[in-house]
């Protein structure tokens, strides 16, 4: 199971259902991210020169593929609500595992 922030009591199955469901409620069209070679994800990316756009569609896939890889992933979007950040999934021990 997986969820859409350390915090959330909300689960799903899979990290693509994960990422669909956060890209449905804030109407998510086009994404940034970076990501360094030990699977970190950077945030703040709004002015970084280093970060890299992608559409809504295409994202689902990085996504998905960095979570399978290192078992979380973060990125930022643009959508109906504006500029968001912190979008992506964690596995739901995430928290209790790395601290």
């Amino acid at each position: 199971m997986v969820k859409p922030n350390w915090n959330s009591k909300e689960r799903y199955e899979t990290p693509r259902e994960c990422i669909e469901a956060q890209f449905k409620k804030y109407g998510i069209r086009k994404c940034l991210y970076r990501f360094l070679d030990n699977g970190s994800c950077c945030e703040e990316l709004l002015d970084s020169v280093r970060a890299k756009e992608a559409a809504a569609e295409e994202m689902i896939d990085i996504a998905v593929d960095h979570f399978n890889k290192y078992g979380e992933v973060v990125f930022e979007g643009f959508g109906t609500e504006g500029y968001v950040q912190g979008l992506g999934c964690w596995h739901e021990n995430a928290f209790e595992s790395r601290f």
